[in-house]
């Protein structure tokens, strides 16, 4: 029998991930936890796959603890995010990330994908996933993809300042704080200034 273990911080995800993974074949032994060190060596030494689920902040801390931990077991890292930026797509492009999924990745979807990457070793799956226009269209935009100045037109704005306002703020043109907007529409894909606030409200803005 197949065991595969599963360890990510957060409970949603993991569990989501064994019921995916059951759906996919039945006869595989699943094993969750919180953190790879609630296994113990003999699981990891005998586990034919481990996957590292979560979101960004949680993930990179759990592959640190896999090399730590010295073992060999093949390790499918599968990220979920509510938002797809050029990190991510740098991520997936030097290896750090196997997989990336939408928080808001449907069953169907979800289950083929992990079934490409686990079971049929297709090794640019993660690159095809983002490809798939279905998938691509649950991600929100990366705030982080705007410059540093764009992002703190975007963070006045959500503070309530005209445009007027805002040139003033950083003593900058009023036209120009025209063109950023329009680049921050243009690179989130939101259509006016109402939009872009909803993307304020799900981001940390410097």
């Amino acid at each position: 029998m197949t065991q595969i273990l599963i360890a990510g911080r957060h409970p949603p995800y993991r569990w989501s991930v064994v019921k995916l993974l059951h759906r996919c074949d039945s006869s595989m032994e699943l094993l969750e936890a919180g953190s790879l060190d609630q296994f113990s060596m003999a699981q990891l030494s005998m586990a034919e796959g481990l996957i590292l689920c979560g979101m960004e902040y949680s993930l990179a801390n759990l592959s640190e603890k896999l090399l730590l931990s010295g073992c060999g077991v093949t390790t499918f890292r599968v990220l979920f995010s509510e938002r797809l930026g050029e990190n991510h797509r740098h991520s997936l492009a030097d290896g750090s990330v196997d997989l990336i999924l939408p928080m808001a990745v449907g069953w169907v979807q979800a289950r083929n994908y992990l079934k490409r990457l686990m079971v049929d070793g297709e090794p640019l799956v993660g690159i095809q996933a983002l490809q798939d226009p279905e998938l691509a269209s649950r991600f929100l935009p990366d705030v982080e993809d705007l410059t540093h100045r764009e992002q703190r037109v975007l963070k006045h704005l959500y503070e309530g300042l005209s445009n007027e306002a805002i040139a003033e703020q950083m003593a900058i043109a009023t036209n120009t704080v025209k063109v950023h907007l329009a680049n921050i529409c243009r690179k989130t894909g939101a259509s006016n200034r109402t939009q872009a606030l909803c993307l304020y409200d799900h981001a940390q803005v410097a």
